[in-house]
């Protein structure tokens, strides 16, 4: 089987808080709340068969689920601006941001086995789909403008 998963635009709300290095530099950290919409979908395409003994009567199995979310994470970094003339910055900032985990259900369905329906613990009726760590990094650059 396949996962793809992607991420929309995340928003976050980051509290600030830094410490000027000299005049025109400044070191500064984040934190804060982030939300993303995540899209998924799962296709599963495989073979059933006996637990005990040869395959001589395999079935297929079919699998497929789509899920769109909103999930609620955390977003960290540090980052520094210069300030590069009078009315220019320059900023530099790195981000690690993480959604913990998603957990799916698919259910999957088996053809027949010898003309019968396939049931008992050799026919799957669920998927369980387990993403962890679901994050990602991002390293931004900058440039701000002032009168």
């Amino acid at each position: 089987g396949s996962v793809l998963v992607k991420f929309g635009v995340p928003v976050n709300i980051s509290r600030l808080t830094g410490s000027p290095y000299n005049q025109t530099v400044l070191i500064y950290g984040l934190v804060g709340p982030t939300w993303a919409r995540i899209d998924g979908s799962y296709t599963y395409t495989g073979i059933n068969c006996p637990a005990i003994g040869p395959c001589f009567a395999p079935t297929t199995a079919y699998g497929a689920l789509n899920w769109s979310q909103t999930k609620t994470g955390i977003g960290v970094g540090i980052g520094g601006e210069w300030a590069f003339m009078p009315g220019v910055n320059l900023r530099l900032e790195y981000r690690y941001t993480s959604f913990g985990s998603i957990n799916q259900n698919a259910p999957v369905a088996a053809g027949l086995v010898l003309g019968g329906p396939c049931v008992g613990v050799t026919c799957a009726t669920v998927a369980n789909i387990n993403i962890n760590n679901l994050n990602f990094q991002s390293v931004r650059l900058g440039v701000g403008f002032s009168l």
